[in-house]
Parts: C-alpha cells; structure tokens; sequence
C-alpha cells in the first residue's frame, strides 16, 4: 500500500483499522487505487495529446496562412450578410492599399458592382462556383482581373481575385497578330490575283493579235513547228495556207487606217468563225494570216483556201468610210519529204502567194502551180472601180 493515489491516501485515515486490515477490505481497496491511476494516467494521455493536436494545428494554420500569403491571388470571404472580409492581407494588384471591400462596393464602376452581385447571388442560389473577368480603366494603363466566388458556409462564399492583365494583354497582342496576319494573307492572295491576272494578259498579248484576237506570229511559228515534227513522227499530212489582203495599202491610203482595220478584223472573224478542229489560224504580219491545216489532202485544202476566198471577196465590209470589197490572194504548201523543217513550207507557200498576186490577184496558187502561171499586174483604174462599190 505504499503507491497509494493521493486521493485514496486522504481516505484511508478515515477508515477504522480493523476494517482496513481485513483481506477482503483490502483487495477491494487495491482494486480502487489501481482503477485510480489508470484513469489519471489516461486524462494525462489525452491532456498530452491535446497539447500535441493544439500545437499542430497552430502550426499547419500558420503554413496554410504563408502559403496563402504567398499566391499572386487576393483572397476574401463574403459573409452571409454580404461583409467582405480580407483572408489575405495583399494589396490590390496595380490598385495600392485600396480594400476588397471598397473595390467591390465604393469604387466598383457600375459594371463591376452589378456583375460582382450577380455572380454572389447565383452562387448562394445554385450552390456552384461562378467566375467573371473585368478591365479596369481608371487608370493610365488598363488592368484585366478574374473574379471566382466559391460556395463557403451555408450562405457565404470565399472569392478570389486574380491580375490577368498579363494573359488579357497577351491575348489582346495575340489577337491583333492574327488580324494582322489574316489582313497580310487577305493582302498576299489580292497581289498574287493580281499577279495572276496581269500574267494572264500578258500571255494573251504574248499569244493573240491585239486587233483580230487571232493567234500572233510568235504562236503560230510555235504550234506551225511542234505540229510539223508530230505529223513527221505520225506520218499525216500537214499543210500551210498564206492569205493576203489584196492592194490593203491602197484601201488604207483612200479609207483611212480604221477602215483598213474594219477589214483585217472582218477576214480573221471569218477565219476564226469557220476554223475546223484540225485547223489554227493566225495573223501572220501586216495584212497577211496562215492557217494550218492537218490531216488534209492536197486538194481538199485549195479547195478550203478557195471557199475562204470566195466568202471573203463575196461579202463587202461595213465601214464608217463606206462599203468596202476587198479581195485577198492564197498561196498553198504542204510538207515535203525533202523539208528540213517547217519553215519550208512556208517559204514555197510565201512563193505561191507572190505568184498569185502577180499573176492577177484574188485567186489560190498552190507550190505545184508555180509553172503554170505567167504574171500579170492589174489597172489601177479596175482596182479603184472594184474597191467603190458603194460610189
């Protein structure tokens, strides 16, 4: 009995010692001061454990509230009567020592108040997170913010409000980038139509005569050679025909220069109009046109030269001189065996046609003709009684 609880020690002088000395007495009395110091040792223990909880939660409190004063955020909580009270002490970004409570109430614009309370409302009303963004303009440079409110307690919220004026500017700077890369791309495809557009005249002023919207020269000797060494290589016939404008220098020097291009224009529309598939037709230079014939035999092409010449001096030209009645003269080749190229051919048909106008004018000579014709040279009287007919 010498380890005693110091209560049951007090106790014990109460009790007689005849009583205390008794066996049964005396168990029940160990049974009581063990039951003693088991209940003191346990209120120490949890004494000791409460000191130990209160001490780690003060701890984790003063870290929760550094990491929270360490966010770029500024927190705050809404009470349930609508009182903005600051969680973190940091100052409004770019705003000083202006309080939550006067940005959201006494210095909130009209917009920012009204959408604050709107957000506060829906979320006490719907119990979800809400969010909103606002640039702030009072000052030299505008400010962007992000507001987010958080259901807290049973009618509260705890909010947040963060500078996005980085991002917003960012975005903005983003943004105008994208205009200006889509006006530079909208600009980039007008230049390249343009381009595109003037190419394209200029290979139609690189390919047609200006006057009789016929292939120029330069086509003509072009197609004239590729066809010449594909009729070679495919053995068809290719032939040349070269028309001329009988006495055009004298039509130009009675009727003026634009009733000279009334008749160019009305020989190539004829041309151009009655042009078969295996035909091309071009001006060839001054008042002289070729068209070039394939797969046509030697007499189906005089006849076709003839039938061009005969609508053409059968049908008189309209002019704002008068009415005029030209004639116009053809010489006809075709490829040769002994042809070095294509060019051949038009030389004899260039002889043909020199022949043609000597020998009378206003008729087809083919190469194969040049013996049978002795050359003749026309009145100056008959030619000016044909060319007037309208006079």
């Amino acid at each position: 009995m010498n380890l005693l609880h110091p209560i049951l020690r007090r106790q014990l002088k109460r009790v007689p010692a005849e009583v205390a000395g008794t066996e049964p007495w005396q168990t029940l009395f160990a049974s009581v001061n063990t039951a003693y110091f088991d209940f003191e040792s346990k209120r120490k223990v949890a004494e000791r454990a409460l000191e130990l909880s209160s001490g780690e939660l003060i701890k984790a409190s003063r870290n929760l509230q550094d990491v929270l004063e360490a966010l770029p955020d500024v927190l705050f909580e809404v009470s349930g009567d609508d009182r903005l009270l600051p969680i973190t002490q940091r100052e409004l970004p770019g705003l000083g020592h202006v309080s939550v409570k006067d940005y959201f109430t006494r210095d909130a614009s009209i917009f920012v108040a009204a959408r604050f309370h709107e957000a506060l409302d829906n979320v006490r009303r719907r119990r979800v997170p809400d969010s909103f963004e606002f640039e702030d303009t009072r000052h030299c440079d505008a400010l962007y913010f992000e507001v987010r409110l958080v259901p807290h307690g049973e009618h509260g919220a705890i909010g947040m409000l963060r500078d996005i004026t980085a991002r917003r500017k960012a975005e903005i700077s983003l943004q105008l980038s994208e205009q200006g890369a889509r006006q530079a791309e909208i600009r980039l495809r007008q230049i390249k139509h343009d381009l595109e557009t003037e190419r394209e005249k200029l290979r139609i002023l690189a390919t047609f005569d200006s006057l009789t919207c016929i292939w120029n020269r330069r086509s003509a000797t072009e197609y004239l050679s590729t066809e010449y060494s594909r009729s070679v290589s495919g053995r068809y016939p290719l032939s040349v025909v070269l028309f001329d404008l009988d006495h055009f220098k004298l039509i130009n020097d009675t009727y003026g220069h634009m009733a000279g291009d009334c008749v160019l224009e009305h020989f190539a529309r004829r041309l151009r109009l009655s042009m078969r598939d295996t035909e091309r037709a071009a001006r060839y230079g001054g008042e002289e046109f070729l068209l070039v014939v394939s797969y046509a035999t030697r007499d189906s092409v005089i006849q076709r030269a003839e039938s061009i010449r005969a609508a053409f001096g059968a049908e008189p030209v309209e002019t704002e001189a008068g009415l005029i009645a030209p004639t116009c003269s053809a010489g006809v080749a075709w490829k040769g065996e002994m042809d070095r190229d294509a060019f051949d051919m038009i030389r004899r048909a260039d002889l043909a046609l020199y022949r043609a106008k000597a020998t009378g004018r206003n008729r087809i000579l083919a190469e194969d003709q040049l013996d049978e014709m002795a050359p003749s040279e026309p009145s100056l009287v008959s030619l000016r009684e044909a060319l007037l007919v309208n006079r």
